[in-house]
């Protein structure tokens, strides 16, 4: 049984009302998309003459309300225009170029070392393709597999068996401590030497699962001074000598933002060794474009110019 023209909707206005409830509103769907206002509210009211629902309470004042039919046909909606912009990439893929959008996420700690170089690879081999760079957590990168990101780096660590990956390469845990320091002198630092002094914590669920499995594994338990999410800012707190932190990643250049000196050392007595992995989504499979995004982010991840910046 078909559609008559009465009926029939378009990937347009499905595009148009996906921007409408995303923005939440009709004329923020107009900026993001760069149509009119009056464009962007016939292409609704089109897709809901189509269908015969009610998909959105417009107010004036407090933009647009989606209604329960709404909010099933965004999830719809979603579904067919990403089918849609897969088909395409993979015909467009017969013809040896593939175009596209690919999200691609990256732990936010890992970001500012690991993305640019998957990024400019990708403009370089595959100029059709378009990267759609999402930050997150370990547990939203690897919850949102297959429907927020097509791929996702993260660290390999506690990865469920589930999840397809590809291991890249391995990385230390270093201590990050003031310049001035009493251990700054040395090549290397212990753990067991650290254990007692302040601890500035990056405030993130596997910087503070692996901060704990190493304190753990020499009977210790971490005395935390602070607690901060965002890493630079940890580092800024320990170049004031609010303490030390541990981290994985080491930034080229052993100063924080205020300029203040910082010693990095790799931790000579715990070997929790993390591994920095390309994952991708079991349940769904990757379009042709993803795939070989996948290919490329491992490749370009696995050269000496990266790996430099996590060893010491």
């Amino acid at each position: 049984m078909g559609f008559d023209d009465h009926h029939r909707f378009t990937l347009r206005q499905l595009a148009v009302f996906v921007a409408v409830a995303e923005s939440g509103s009709i004329s923020g769907a107009s900026n993001a998309l760069g149509i009119s206002e009056t464009s962007v509210s016939s292409a609704v009211s089109d897709l809901e003459r189509a269908l015969g629902l009610r998909l959105c309470i417009r107010r004036r004042s407090r933009g647009v309300e989606l209604t329960t039919h709404g909010r099933d046909t965004l999830d719809r909606a979603r579904v067919l225009l990403d089918a849609a912009e897969e088909m395409h990439g993979d015909l467009t893929a017969q013809h040896h170029r593939l175009t596209g959008v690919v999200r691609v996420g990256v732990l936010a700690g890992l970001a500012p070392t690991l993305a640019p170089p998957v990024i400019d690879a990708c403009r370089i081999r595959h100029p059709g393709i378009t990267v759609d760079l999402v930050l997150g957590s370990q547990d939203e990168l690897i919850s949102g597999l297959g429907t927020e990101v097509d791929l996702a780096v993260v660290l390999g660590r506690h990865l469920p068996r589930s999840v397809p990956r590809r291991d890249v390469f391995d990385v230390t845990v270093h201590a990050v401590l003031p310049a001035d320091h009493r251990l700054a002198a040395q090549d290397s630092v212990a753990l067991r030497d650290l254990a007692h002094e302040p601890l500035v914590l990056a405030d993130t669920p596997a910087s503070v699962d692996h901060a704990y499995a190493m304190y753990e594994s020499i009977g210790a338990t971490p005395n935390v001074s602070f607690k901060c999410r965002n890493l630079e800012v940890t580092r800024s707190l320990v170049g004031r000598g609010l303490g030390f932190s541990l981290q994985v990643l080491r930034p080229y250049g052993d100063h924080t933002y205020e300029g203040r000196p910082l010693a990095i050392r790799p931790i000579s007595d715990v070997d929790l060794r993390e591994t920095v992995v390309v994952v991708w989504s079991s349940q769904v499979r990757p379009s042709s474009r993803a795939s070989a995004l996948i290919d490329l982010a491992a490749e370009a991840l696995d050269t000496a110019e990266v790996r430099s910046a996590w060893s010491v």
